[in-house]
């Protein structure tokens, strides 16, 4: 009776390694979705500034934004 059970103990030893893995690759999968956010939210993010008033707030222009003052500057200038 004791090698049965000794032999279901190592059986079982396996079985126990998938939740733990599961676990793993999942709070592997939120880490990273978690640092993809703060990413994507820094970079989107307006800078700000530290006066004498109080936070003063700059936003960024889109890139495309740009580009078409850009080229509406160029056209006046000629």
């Amino acid at each position: 009776m004791k090698n049965s059970n000794a032999g279901m103990a190592c059986r079982g030893i396996p079985y126990a390694v998938i939740p733990i893995m599961f676990f793993i690759i999942i709070a592997g999968a939120l880490t990273l979705s978690s640092a993809v956010t703060l990413a994507v939210l820094a970079v989107k993010a307006p800078e700000a500034y530290e006066t004498e008033h109080g936070l003063q707030v700059v936003h960024r222009i889109p890139k495309r934004r740009a580009s078409a003052e850009l080229s509406e500057a160029l056209v006046q200038a000629r």
